[in-house]
């Protein structure tokens, strides 16, 4: 009688269950996903539902074995973003999800990261209406900036009196003989810290259903605003409306660019195609130059850095104005060893 060799009886078998149940069916789902994946979800859910009862019961059993028997061992630790987005990587150049789509994701993961401060809009940038100006100043906030939202104070930042809709203003505008009529419609106005986690945040918007909040630093002093669309940008990148269309920068050849103090160093990093470290994670061009100068530096101060000279045209006391940057092209050691000794 013939007998099959142990490696053609145990490897054709092997062999035909890798072809034909993993390989030629991955293959062809992995190049039609979301058609195989609406396809199989309709039976793969009834089949779970079917056996629900029995996998509960074996379920029960196995949880409890396991707890008898492998008490002693270890839980698995759980995920750290830094191992979501190392997977995120690698599920993007393997094609499983669209560059889109692990940006997206990616910008959520950093929210677990990223501060408030990192995101708000700055005290000196805040747009906001003194009930010592003129109601048709206010009308202009809305009509001619484009504000759907203004913060209303007396005298200053430092006495905060609550927040204007443009919906509440014109809603009720025949109300409102005098600026003082206007108290009565203001919103409550929240303030939160600058050290607060942006995801955490973001729960409390939609919990509040509100889109806007003062920051205050430890001694509780604004810092700044931040809005609901601020965080929705930084999680699905830039939303464009009407007050997104100044332009911070003016480029004077490939390069050299004057900029504001406002230039954000995402900005800054796409137009030069570049990578600027900051150790602080500072957002722009104004804060990378204190951070480096240990100071808000005056105009004339000069820095080399990574490649660029930082030359501040016009600063105030308390921020940059203006900025020239310039690429500055390094010459190799080498190259410039062997010109002296030619030279000599």
């Amino acid at each position: 009688n013939y007998q099959p060799n142990f490696f053609v009886s145990a490897g054709v078998p092997l062999l035909l269950t890798l072809l034909f149940g993993e390989m030629i069916p991955k293959s062809i789902a992995f190049k039609n996903k979301e058609k195989a994946a609406k396809f199989l979800s309709f039976f793969i859910f009834y089949i779970a539902v079917l056996l629900k009862p029995i996998a509960t019961i074996f379920l029960f059993f196995t949880r409890n074995l396991s707890k008898a028997l492998f008490f002693y061992l270890k839980k698995p630790s759980p995920l750290t973003i830094g191992e979501l987005k190392e997977a995120l990587h690698a599920y993007k150049e393997g094609g499983v999800m669209e560059r889109e789509e692990a940006k997206i994701v990616r910008g959520y993961l950093n929210l677990e990261e990223d501060r408030v401060k990192e995101l708000m809009c700055a005290k000196e940038d805040i747009i906001f209406f003194d009930l010592a100006k003129s109601e048709s100043e206010l009308a202009d906030l809305f009509v001619q900036k484009g504000c759907t939202k203004v913060v209303v104070c007396q005298g200053g930042l430092e006495h905060v009196l609550g927040i204007i809709s443009a919906h509440r203003y014109f809603l009720h505008q025949d109300k409102i003989k005098n600026l003082v009529d206007i108290i009565p419609f203001l919103e409550k106005v929240r303030f939160v810290s600058e050290s607060m986690r942006c995801k955490a945040l973001l729960a409390q918007f939609y919990a509040c259903n509100e889109s806007l909040v003062l920051v205050v630093d430890e001694y509780g002093v604004i810092t700044g605003l931040i809005t609901l669309e601020d965080i929705v940008e930084s999680v699905i990148g830039e939303v464009s409306d009407a007050r997104d269309t100044v332009n911070h920068y003016t480029r004077a050849s490939q390069d050299i660019i004057i900029t504001s103090g406002k230039f954000e160093l995402v900005e800054f990093e796409r137009v030069f195609d570049v990578h600027l470290e900051s150790l602080g994670n500072m957002a722009t061009i104004g804060g990378f130059l204190i951070e480096q100068a240990g100071d808000i530096p005056q105009a004339g101060f000069k820095l080399q850095k990574q490649g660029f000279l930082f030359h501040v045209l016009a600063a105030d006391s308390n921020r940059i104005r203006r900025v020239y940057i310039k690429r500055v092209k390094t010459v190799n050691k080498k190259k410039r060893r062997l010109r002296f000794f030619r030279n000599g």
